[in-house]
């Protein structure tokens, strides 16, 4: 069986090629992960985010290491947690596929069940649905890290001291963090304002604003179809988009060029996705060109998370 035609023909038969390999049996008290069907937007046929679900589903059960429920027929995406926790998951796989060129940019979510958090994202570009084998592997590797349990304690360790463990004070329970959906940007390069833009916002919301944030490879004006299933799929509370120029100081492209960038960033509220988005805007001036608009996203989300409170 040829599993290596273009995307659009050869996705089931991918699939398949997957499924047919067999799994072993988990072992008891293994993780438990529900494999929803992957989204298709801007054209994608729903049948590839299926097979894409189904070589995901495989991978996992193919590791020996973890149990995988076929997710029920018809899961409403606003009901995936719910569904997940019924059926007594500990985590569920969802995510998107949408078209970039000949290719399709692969998004994979992990969420956790019981917190309702997206705890793992990874974005991908494949060709057929085997290609997300690589993917389904790390999740794979993912979810048993998630789900290592703590050693038990020797036989020969020492005894507690009952008196210190009674008085001390219990931990309080971890506030949820925000989630935050960023959609693919407006401008030029292609490929800076599709990959390393949205990439670069996710981690400076990550790393400097505490934000838990994944890619979403949607324009905003696909927002009036799309808006409200991507908010109830990732649990997000905004999405952000928005539109950046790049350009070169004296256009001349040389070994320490400097660059201009102009960042405008616009906020969708998933509460009320009809309302007008909140915007901010940044110039940079000078500097090369990651530091620039690494400066750029980061004033800009400073800016704009500022007005939000």
């Amino acid at each position: 069986m040829n599993c290596s035609r273009s995307w659009l023909t050869s996705f089931s038969r991918a699939a398949l090629c997957v499924v047919l390999l067999g799994a072993g049996r988990p072992p008891a008290g293994a993780p438990l992960v529900v494999v929803y069907p992957m989204i298709a937007l801007r054209g994608v046929p729903d049948r590839v985010g299926s097979d894409i679900a189904s070589v995901v589903a495989a991978e996992l059960r193919e590791t020996g290491t973890i149990a995988v429920k076929d997710a029920p027929a018809d899961t409403a995406p606003a009901d995936y947690a719910q569904t997940a926790r019924s059926l007594g998951a500990d985590f569920y796989v969802t995510g998107f596929v949408a078209p970039v060129g000949s290719q399709l940019s692969f998004v994979e979510q992990l969420v956790n069940t019981r917190a309702g958090s997206i705890v793992w994202s990874n974005t991908s570009q494949i060709s057929t649905a085997s290609d997300s084998r690589s993917q389904a592997e790390l999740l794979g590797a993912v979810v048993a890290s998630l789900s290592a349990r703590a050693p038990a304690p020797s036989q020969n360790a020492a005894p507690v001291n009952a008196s210190a463990a009674a008085i001390e004070p219990p931990k309080a329970p971890a506030l949820p963090r925000p989630i935050a959906g960023v959609l693919i940007f407006e401008g030029s390069p292609r490929d800076l304002v599709q990959k390393y833009i949205p990439a670069k916002v996710v981690q400076t919301l990550h790393s400097r604003f505490g934000i838990d944030a994944s890619v979403i490879p949607v324009a905003s004006e696909q927002l009036a179809e799309f808006g409200p299933l991507l908010c109830a799929q990732t649990g997000a509370s905004q999405l952000i988009g928005g539109q950046v120029s790049v350009s070169r100081v004296n256009g001349e492209m040389a070994p320490g060029a400097e660059f201009d960038v102009s960042l405008r960033l616009s906020g969708f509220n998933c509460a009320d996705l009809s309302s007008k988005p909140r915007s901010f805007s940044t110039d940079v001036q000078g500097g090369d060109g990651n530091t620039a608009v690494g400066i750029a996203i980061y004033n800009a989300l400073k800016g704009y998370l500022a007005r939000r409170t």
